[in-house]
């Protein structure tokens, strides 16, 4: 895990706009993203790394551990369940 840097605030200023939607963050690292989302909209944030996955399930984030869709158990509709996917 590593802080957050230039592109994760660049990512952050482009998420104002998103509201009531359902997002699936891969990737999530700190989940300073998904935290900002979980704001005005539903969010799954999800990681390889197990010690991401501590940190997040500390800060009250919905995380799952994966390798990315490995472990998630729902269905997969891009278009229904996640109209919104995020990836650093």
């Amino acid at each position: 895990m590593y802080e957050p840097a230039e592109d994760t605030f660049m990512l952050l200023d482009c998420c104002n706009s998103i509201k009531n939607k359902t997002i699936l963050e891969m990737g999530c690292g700190t989940g300073i993203i998904s935290k900002y989302l979980l704001k005005s909209n539903k969010v799954t944030s999800a990681d390889i790394d197990p010690l991401v996955v501590k940190y997040c399930k500390k800060h009250k984030l919905n995380i799952i551990q994966s390798d990315l869709f490995e472990n998630i158990k729902e269905k997969f509709d891009y278009k229904e369940k996640y109209p919104m996917i995020l990836g650093e």
